[in-house]
């Protein structure tokens, strides 16, 4: 890691945010509304309390390891074969993501502002950018993610505040009209899909050195803490305007938006929540390459950092391209494979590794006592 590539708290409180946020804002509304109904606010806390525990997983081990990332402490803990296990496993994750947010970009592109255009030139010139983006280095994507994240959350919460006429808190109730277990499903969903990806953000905590080297992990919380407000804004707004037809709607907040009219004024302003999709999901695409490349080079002992930008973005264009097969497809493995896989095997992984560390601490601690005795 090169000296000039680390950032500062602000800017590491951007990228979390930019990374957890994404394009959550308009997407997580749909499938946790489709399965948990007028509770998937309940669902949206519960999966925020579960990303917290796997943040605070990541912040420990991060304080532990006195900054290493993941691929390395895993490989101090577990040995080395198994670290390229992890580290092979953590490369298939974000290999599958990344592709993954890229096409929803082109398919929310494709089928709802320019219809007439194929998706195939929204994923390359996607990846165009963010390919240049991550290679600039990390610190540069920070210092512009700052300023870009602050835009994504002025016209979130504009939306949401043109929006109060339409509210309708009669949709709260009945409350828990099918029980507990929808409440779970959309849980689930979301655990995976934003709040358990922090998991992944344990590539990214190497890069953060405040001035005195001191192992803060305030910026962090914070950052978490903004991301879950406003998506629980997201998905507790539409479901007070839209009711039980929330989850028939693919890009919620976007409809929220198309039903917004201030006099002659306000008029289609759904296409600012589109700049803001496109912004969020940019960003989030930009961090999963570089996640992606830091764990490829780590995995190949590759000097030379920015080497392998460029063919990992061609893979993943061509995957963004031929991964999914139609709609549906996306939505089941996006809402169904990838939060099984993100939480019962990177989220297992970083508690195991908390657990790990943890206990051969205290068992190093008692074993210096008697040494000193």
């Amino acid at each position: 890691m090169k000296a000039h590539n680390t950032v500062d708290g602000i800017q590491i409180a951007g990228l979390m945010i930019a990374y957890t946020t994404g394009s959550s804002i308009v997407f997580i509304p749909n499938p946790i509304s489709e399965a948990a109904g007028n509770v998937s606010w309940l669902s949206t806390l519960l999966s925020f309390s579960f990303g917290l525990i796997v943040l605070f997983c990541t912040l420990y081990l991060y304080r532990v390891h006195q900054g290493q990332d993941l691929i390395t402490y895993s490989r101090m803990l577990l040995g080395r074969f198994v670290s390229c296990l992890v580290a092979i496993t953590v490369a298939g994750l974000l290999l599958f993501a990344l592709p993954a947010v890229v096409a929803g970009i082109g398919d929310f592109l494709s089928n709802v502002m320019m219809t007439e255009t194929p998706v195939y030139v929204f994923n390359s010139l996607s990846f165009f950018t963010i390919a240049l983006t991550a290679r600039a280095g990390l610190k540069d994507m920070a210092r512009a993610f700052v300023l870009l994240v602050f835009i994504m959350l002025v016209i979130a919460l504009l939306i949401l505040l043109l929006a109060l006429p339409l509210y309708k808190p009669a949709f709260f109730l009945p409350f828990l009209p099918d029980g507990i277990r929808p409440v779970l499903h959309g849980t689930f969903l979301s655990s995976g899909f934003p709040f358990g990806e922090i998991f992944l953000f344990a590539m990214i905590y190497p890069f953060f050195r405040p001035d005195k080297r001191s192992f803060s992990t305030k910026p962090m919380y914070i950052a978490y803490c903004i991301s879950g407000t406003l998506l629980f804004l997201c998905v507790l707004c539409t479901s007070l305007t839209f009711g039980p037809a929330t989850g028939y709607y693919k890009y919620s907040l976007y409809s929220l938006a198309s039903e917004i009219h201030v006099a002659e004024l306000l008029q289609r302003i759904e296409a600012i929540v589109g700049i803001a999709l496109i912004i969020g999901s940019y960003m989030k695409a930009s961090i999963f390459l570089f996640m992606l490349n830091q764990v490829v080079i780590k995995l190949l002992k590759i000097k030379d950092e920015a080497a392998l930008i460029y063919p990992i973005t061609l893979v993943s264009l061509f995957l963004s391209l031929t991964l999914f097969k139609d709609p549906s497809d996306f939505n089941d493995q996006i809402y169904v494979l990838w939060p099984f896989a993100i939480i019962f095997v990177g989220c297992s992984l970083i508690v195991l590794l908390a657990i790990i560390s943890w206990f051969r601490i205290r068992l190093r601690t008692p074993a210096q006592g008697r040494d000193k005795a």
